[in-house]
């Protein structure tokens, strides 16, 4: 498990269907997707961390769309 600032979350959506890969990028950066006309970076955090993949065709997953300071 692992936590979020509840104050950083703009948006929660359903997975998009499109995601533009982007080559040669981290295993854990799965794309960009359109977000409020806007490229944004998709990044499965469970994969970052090292937890277990996540199965998205079996489950209903969901995106959530944050700041992220860097």
């Amino acid at each position: 498990m692992y936590c979020i600032n509840v104050f950083t979350i703009f948006q929660i959506l359903k997975y998009p269907k499109r995601i533009d890969k982007i080559p040669q990028s981290h295993l854990a950066v799965k794309g960009v997707v359109s977000f409020r006309r806007q490229a944004i970076t998709l990044i499965e955090v469970s994969e970052a961390v090292g937890m277990d993949k996540v199965d998205y065709q079996n489950e209903l997953t969901y995106l959530v769309v944050c700041e992220y300071n860097y």
